[in-house]
């Protein structure tokens, strides 16, 4: 987890981004579900956690479709709702 601060989201999705164009999908997931957790209108940190999901195991593609859902629940007329 990252510490509180004025760029900790920034930072957060920075990290998380730069980790799933590396390949480093297990810790891009996690990273991307602490930005979610800690800004609940997060949604494209959501959508990208889902899809890093698909990448370490693509037989979960229910479970990756829940979360697809779960954002459009939250948001259906935002860009990744």
């Amino acid at each position: 987890s990252y510490p509180e601060g004025p760029f900790t989201l920034r930072t957060l999705w920075s990290a998380a981004w730069l980790d799933y164009k590396l390949g480093n999908f297990a810790e891009a997931r996690k990273l991307f579900l602490d930005l979610a957790a800690k800004d609940p209108t997060e949604n494209r940190a959501r959508y990208w956690a889902a899809r890093a999901l698909l990448k370490i195991q693509p037989d979960l593609k229910e479970e990756a479709q829940k979360e697809f859902m779960q954002i459009l629940e939250l948001d259906p007329l935002g860009y990744y709702g």
